[in-house]
């Protein structure tokens, strides 16, 4: 204690000068479970689960290795009644993407895709209120016309390295929306509800590239079409094109913000093998300023020294840790 033994030592620490920095640190896995609950909550109805090979059938019915001829694909939703299948052997194989897997072409012909055809065990999709989410690789040229995805409510292709889809009166648009030769990419195909029904409303879509997490994003006409069901025919790429691209797991969601956001999430960590890094920002904060302590001569042991730390508006806080700089003469 100083020489007045009554009065203890406080020093207010608050920043004059304080630096931000940004930087990521890993998060908790997203596990298949997290996708099933959403199934069960009603907000995905079709799941093409290209990353598990169990529902990749090879020719021999058995689980697809890389390179292997694809006969089908069963979809984890609905179930084992819904499955979409080859236009032939030696049509598509199961190839690799990232560090998950999809189809890509096997030979050099046409007719390279896949069909769940008009079928009660289809599904009758979101209509306005939904989204479609897809894992691809991009085809390795970048001139060209490929189908990526055909159904009632949306008719997607590559052509000429843009992104483009068929409004509601079976026109072409582009989204503007240019792609890399065989990159990885996750597409978010949004049907806005908040519009109104084809063809007034609008669809929204993000390509995000994932390598660097940088991405595109455009809004134009409705897609149209209806929901359908059972009349209502499902193609990975079509006859009319070839299939030079990887065509990854997708699914189709009801256009819930957060569910939307943990199905990108879980495409990006299949496409890493790790989980998605969050972002996080911490602040170092100095205080310049001296505080200077006269003692008596003689004078006992100073054996307590209180900090308070303030941010900007006086309010205190507990730092993860903190350097104090201490002179005695």
């Amino acid at each position: 204690m100083r020489s007045d033994l009554l009065k203890p030592v406080l020093t207010v620490v608050h920043a004059e000068q304080h630096f931000t920095h940004s930087y990521t640190a890993p998060s908790t896995a997203i596990t298949e479970q997290q996708i099933l609950d959403l199934v069960a909550a009603g907000d995905v109805r079709m799941w093409l689960n290209m990353h598990d090979s169990q529902y990749v059938l090879n020719n021999a019915l058995a689980a697809a290795s890389v390179g292997e001829s694809v006969n089908r694909i069963v979809t984890q939703v609905p179930g084992g009644d819904m499955q979409f299948f080859t236009s032939g052997t030696d049509k598509l194989q199961y190839a690799a993407l990232g560090e998950s897997f999809g189809l890509t072409a096997q030979t050099a012909s046409a007719w390279q895709y896949a069909v769940e055809g008009t079928s009660a065990n289809n599904i009758a999709e979101f209509g306005n209120d939904g989204v479609d989410v897809f894992f691809l690789k991009s085809p390795p040229t970048t001139s060209g016309f490929e189908v990526i995805w055909q159904s009632n409510m949306l008719r997607l292709f590559w052509y000429s390295n843009v992104i483009q889809y068929k409004d509601s009166a079976g026109a072409y648009v582009s989204t503007g929306m240019a792609t890399l030769p065989s990159t990885d990419y996750v597409l978010e195909v949004l049907h806005n509800s908040d519009i109104g029904p084809p063809p007034t409303a609008s669809t929204y879509f993000k390509l995000t590239k994932l390598s660097d997490d940088t991405f595109q994003e455009y809004t134009g006409v409705g897609t149209g079409g209806s929901p359908g069901g059972a009349s209502n025919a499902f193609y990975i790429s079509t006859a009319q094109s070839h299939h030079d691209g990887v065509f990854g797991s997708m699914i189709h969601m009801r256009n819930v913000a957060a569910s939307r956001t943990l199905v990108v999430n879980y495409f990006k960590q299949l496409y890493a093998s790790a989980p998605v890094p969050e972002p996080v920002t911490t602040y170092q904060l100095y205080d310049t300023r001296k505080t200077e302590i006269e003692m008596d001569t003689p004078a006992e042991t100073i054996r307590d020294v209180q900090l308070e730390f303030q941010n900007d508006q006086g309010v205190l806080f507990d730092p993860v840790d903190a350097v104090v700089h201490l002179r005695v003469e």
